[in-house]
């Protein structure tokens, strides 16, 4: 599947609470909800959210087959891969190796400023990895993203700033 491909042949059709996972003999039963800033990504099946155990969601088809489903990839991408029965699916494309880099960028605030640093860092590298799966153009995306890297460095400054102030 082409990464650059508009988001119409780039992802399947996602409805308001989640996008279809294609799994064989679950067809249109499992959905996958998508991680944001107050929850994580889970399978909603049959119209309810399953929790999983050890990370592990165990549904049964038609058949009485007992299916194993579980979430794989980094943990700030919002829409991680699936594991069925031992099989990768990938619900969005993988994202290639240079804009998961690119995404994870602000991350390196950590380590410039601590605690703040670390808040400011894993936002904006959530935001980055939305971003990242926007059908907007590759040039698009880059630039959002990089707008959105250099605000967290400002505002890491801008915090450090005021709290010196206050401090003296």
């Amino acid at each position: 599947m082409n990464p650059y491909a508009p988001p119409s042949a780039r992802a399947p059709a996602a409805t308001a609470s989640g996008v279809p996972v294609p799994v064989k003999g679950l067809e249109g039963r499992i959905l996958l909800r998508g991680r944001n800033f107050f929850s994580r990504p889970g399978f909603i099946v049959d119209g309810s959210l399953r929790r999983s155990v050890r990370g592990l969601v165990e549904v049964t088809d038609e058949t009485g087959r007992v299916h194993k489903l579980r979430l794989r990839g980094f943990p700030l991408d919002p829409y991680p891969r699936v594991e069925a029965d031992g099989a990768i699916i990938d619900v969005f494309p993988k994202l290639p190796g240079w804009a998961t880099a690119i995404c994870s960028v602000p991350l390196l605030l950590i380590v410039a400023g601590g605690a703040i640093g670390g808040v400011l860092g894993t936002f904006a590298t959530y935001g980055n990895f939305r971003i990242a799966r926007i059908g907007a153009p590759v040039i698009v995306r880059l630039a959002l993203g990089a707008i959105v890297t250099v605000s967290a460095y400002a505002s890491m400054l801008a915090v450090s700033a005021l709290l010196q102030l206050l401090r003296h």
